[in-house]
């Protein structure tokens, strides 16, 4: 399929995804250690969850991953975490909170519409300017994003998007990049779905023989005679 005008060949993939709010994540988080029924410690939570402010832009996959740290959300102890293990020595593990089918709501990308800062998508549900929301992205490789919503809106119900869920709201966020690893996790299913374009072979150019007619035809000297 080829995607607007472009020369190149681009798969289209329509993928589910999962959505809900951070703050309906915290909460699920911080009910997790009220379990024994003891006051926790939840300092590594607000150290998690706080805001990192503007990331740069300039960093590379290798600096992120060597500031990885595999226990850093080990030690929430979270159940149901998303592990991936990057270059065999780190892990990220990637929170899944245990939330009630009403709080998890279902959307549907175009990995057409899927970039490094931010992503486009139809929901279900539709969101608030500002928000903080996370995005799980199960297939083909499971990632789940933090982003804010910058639009949210209802979308042309005259849309070919084939569901079995009505998904009348279109939204736009922008990557936060709130938890370590995200981003890296992000660049690589990128990289993941990228098309593999082959390059036509071109050619060869002829040779041309010294001495040939083509050679005899040409003379820079013709127009001084």
């Amino acid at each position: 399929m080829i995607h607007g005008k472009s020369s190149d060949p681009v798969l289209i993939k329509r993928i589910k995804v999962n959505v809900w709010t951070l703050r309906d994540e915290v909460e699920a988080a911080v009910k997790l250690r009220y379990k024994n029924g003891e006051k926790p410690n939840i300092d590594d939570l607000i150290e998690i969850y706080k805001d990192k402010g503007e990331l740069p832009i300039n960093d590379s996959i290798e600096d992120e991953e060597s500031a990885l740290d595999p226990q850093a959300l080990a030690d929430a102890a979270m159940s149901g975490d998303n592990v991936t293990p990057i270059k065999e020595t780190k892990i990220i593990k990637q929170f899944i909170p245990d939330l009630p089918a009403g709080k998890v709501y279902v959307g549907n990308i175009l990995l057409s519409e899927l970039y490094m800062d931010g992503m486009y998508f139809f929901c279900e549900k539709q969101f608030t300017q500002g928000q903080s929301i996370v995005v799980d992205i199960q297939i083909p490789n499971r990632i789940i994003l933090n982003g804010v919503v910058i639009f949210s809106r209802t979308y042309n119900m005259k849309s070919r998007i084939i569901s079995q869920t009505s998904m009348p709201f279109r939204t736009g966020i922008k990557f936060t990049f709130l938890k370590e690893g995200e981003r890296t996790l992000l660049r690589n299913f990128i990289k993941s779905i990228e098309p593999e374009v082959r390059e036509e072979p071109t050619a060869p150019a002829a040779s041309k023989e010294k001495g040939s007619d083509a050679e005899d035809d040409f003379d820079l000297f013709d127009d001084l005679e």
